[in-house]
C-alpha cells in the first residue's frame, strides 16, 4: 500500500485538516480494502465503517496511553469524511 504524504499534506492544507489526525484514518481506510472490505454498496460501506472504527478507536486508545494524554478522542469523526462514497 502507498499512501502520499506530499499529497495528504497538501490535501489537508486545503481541507483545514491536521495531518497527524488524517493519516491514521487514510491508512487504516487502505488496510480496510487489502483485507477485502469494500463500499461498493451501502451494505459494504457499512461493513467497512464499522472495521475502520473498531481500529481507530484501538489505535487512538493505545495513541493516548503512549501519549499519557486523554484528549485525542476525535477519530470516529476523523473517518466518517474518509468512507464517503467517491
Amino acid at each position: 500500500m502507498i499512501i502520499s504524504l506530499p499529497y495528504i499534506i497538501k490535501w489537508c492544507k486545503e481541507h483545514d485538516e491536521n495531518v497527524k489526525k488524517r493519516l491514521p484514518v487514510l491508512y487504516t481506510h487502505g488496510i480496510c480494502h487489502l483485507i477485502g472490505y469494500d463500499h461498493e454498496d451501502d451494505e459494504g460501506y457499512e461493513m467497512m465503517n464499522k472495521k475502520e472504527q473498531e481500529i481507530l478507536k484501538k489505535f487512538w486508545d493505545w495513541k493516548k496511553r503512549c501519549d499519557g494524554s486523554e484528549n485525542e478522542s476525535e477519530s470516529e469523526s476523523e473517518s466518517d469524511d474518509e468512507n464517503e462514497r467517491d
